[in-house]
């Protein structure tokens, strides 16, 4: 199965293969999660997050956003996480958040359109995931992720300059690889 276009022209992909790939992530991710032994609060609140952020990717690669009733609600549930896990971890994920929040601003201001205040969102919530010492990551990674992705589309003209991709999907998967990979707040 490959991805095809809809109306708007967005890359959809068929529905049992992006189910079976999201869960296949999401299971991987708890699998490493589980392995670095964080403790049951820890753990919980990384395998909570993990799912809202690939609900957030799911979502957005069907429809092209990812609708405030679910990126406000993950949002205000990982500032008052945050505050469940001591003074020092709160302000690094607070920080974080608002670190990745003012540079998806600034992109989605400078960009013209080229990055939807969804995405900004979005890169709030990892933010807070990933911490102030892993949101430069997190972002390079997302951005180095979409031109992987994009470069070759566009090159094979599968896409045009203007067509729109969703970008919450390589948030998510920059934030559960950092929350994985590298030694964060949420899981020491």
């Amino acid at each position: 199965m490959v991805p095809f276009t809809t109306a708007r022209g967005a890359m959809a992909w068929p529905r049992p293969l992006l189910e079976i790939l999201a869960g296949a992530g999401l299971g991987a991710c708890s699998l490493v999660v589980l392995l670095r032994e964080p403790g049951v609060h820890r753990g919980l609140l990384a395998f909570a997050y993990l799912v809202l952020l690939f609900l957030m990717a799911v979502h957005d690669i069907r429809s092209l956003q990812v609708p405030n009733r679910i990126v406000y609600p993950a949002l205000t549930f990982g500032v008052a996480a945050s505050l469940t896990l001591g003074r020092s971890d709160a302000s690094e994920a607070l920080l974080g958040g608002a670190v990745a929040f003012v540079v998806l601003l600034v992109v989605a201001l400078l960009g013209r359109g080229a990055m939807g205040f969804g995405d900004v969102k979005v890169g709030c919530f990892c933010g807070i995931v990933v911490g102030l010492s892993g949101v430069l990551p997190m972002l390079f990674l997302a951005f180095l992720g979409g031109a992987l992705v994009a470069g070759p589309l566009l090159a094979l003209r599968i896409r045009k300059p203007k067509d729109v991709i969703a970008f919450a999907p390589f948030l998510a998967a920059a934030s559960a690889f950092s929350i994985s990979y590298f030694h964060l707040y949420l899981l020491t």
